[in-house]
């Protein structure tokens, strides 16, 4: 199974049709935004695994409901 981005950065990599310059395309998001969205998922597991563990220090009561509350919390910070 492969991540958006991993799919993404195949796509780019084999599609020549594109209007921009793919190699340069395939590098930026390879060298800078790939390790960015490993570290994201990383976290979201480590966060995923300690939300279950404090709810036991917590009294039952979970920091994140489910996925959608995770993101919103982790990543829509207006």
């Amino acid at each position: 199974m492969k991540t958006a981005m991993q799919e993404l950065l195949e796509y780019i990599k084999t599609t020549r049709s594109l209007t921009f310059l793919p190699e340069q395309l395939s590098n930026l998001i390879e060298d800078k935004f790939l390790p960015k969205f490993k570290r994201d998922i990383r976290d979201a597991f480590n966060n995923g695994e300690a939300n279950v563990w404090d709810r036991e220090r917590d009294g039952g009561i979970f920091e994140y409901e489910n996925g959608d509350d995770y993101y919103i919390k982790t990543y829509n910070q207006n």
